[in-house]
């Protein structure tokens, strides 16, 4: 499909939007099971041997068409200068609160312009799934967490995607929701994402959570001044586990962090603050970033940092 062309339906009735396909059918009860589980599959971090994940998909579409899986509503982009015979990443956004609903608008324009762009596709060309939590709800609840992993079932098996680039981000509700939708992609798949970035998320997390999290790459984003509902003070502890349990017995050297100075210019502000890594046998495995007088903010300037889409699309699972 040529990069401007958009094909969508809902309720039967077509609609343009460009580089997108809108994809929605009547409201009902969640869609079908996801796929059994595949071959067990580790993160690159992870000591233990593992088992290449297995691409369900039959022969790729060459162009998109409409896709009525799941009978709830999600935008989804496919690369730019798209080619069947190629395989990409799989980007999963999840939109913060206010934008829940079944018009399959709110979640798209909530999404960052640096994620739903062309920019981000000249760069890394990927596929881009951002579905729209159900009114009421968060990305914690069970309808909302099936909704996702089924469709991301759904699109690995129709479109080619790499199943070891799959990778998830969100903001605020949707940053909570990051770590539900990893730990029950997990649960139901035995597979993990390849890296997650979590913006100013508000959950707390057992460490059987996390342990679970390690298996992926992840980038933590806060403001130092997001301190409605402990956000900043969570944010913090989900580092600490995750450090917790990367980190090495003392005199080992696999693994190391780091604290460096950051800087982010757009056209309308400038920010700054920290960013702390957690390096293990050479992967980047967990960061966080702290922005000086930011509060509940970081829901776009992030991806404007060239470096998020560097690390998350190095990101991938073992072979």
């Amino acid at each position: 499909m040529a990069d401007s062309m958009h094909v969508g339906i809902r309720l039967c009735v077509s609609v343009s939007l460009a580089g997108w396909l809108i994809l929605c059918v009547p409201t009902g009860a969640a869609g079908a099971a996801a796929p059994g589980p595949g071959a067990r599959e580790t993160p690159r971090p992870a000591p233990k041997p593992t088992t290449k994940p297995r691409n369900v998909r039959r022969t790729a579409p060459a162009k998109f068409e409409p896709d009525t899986f799941e009978r709830s509503a999600f935008q989804f982009r496919g690369p730019r200068d798209y080619d069947p015979a190629k395989d990409y990443p799989l980007l999963v956004y999840l939109h913060g609160g206010g934008s829940n609903g079944t018009d399959n608008q709110k979640a798209l324009k909530a999404t960052p312009g640096s994620v739903k762009g062309d920019e981000l596709q000249k760069r890394h060309p990927t596929f881009v799934y951002v579905p729209q939590c159900p009114p009421g709800g968060s990305w914690a609840s069970r309808a909302a967490r099936t909704m996702v992993v089924n469709t991301v079932q759904h699109l690995k098996a129709v479109y080619p995607i790499d199943p070891r680039r799959v990778y998830l981000a969100g903001f605020s509700m949707g940053g909570s929701g990051s770590y539900h939708i990893a730990k029950h992609y997990h649960d139901v798949t035995r597979s993990s994402f390849a890296a997650v970035v979590r913006c100013a998320g508000q959950s707390d997390y057992p460490m059987a959570t996390h342990k679970v999290l390690a298996r992926s790459s992840v980038w933590i984003q806060i403001g130092k001044l997001d301190n409605a509902n402990r956000r900043y003070e969570l944010a913090l502890d989900s580092y600490a586990k995750l450090r917790e349990i990367h980190y090495p017995a003392p005199g080992e050297a696999d693994t190391h962090e780091t604290a460096k100075s950051l800087t982010i210019v757009t056209p309308r502000k400038t920010y700054k603050g920290r960013t702390r890594t957690l390096t293990e046998k050479g992967v980047k495995v967990a960061r966080i970033s702290e922005y000086d007088g930011e509060g509940h903010s970081t829901w776009d300037f992030p991806f404007r940092n060239p470096q998020v889409f560097a690390w998350m699309f190095a990101q991938r699972l073992a072979d």
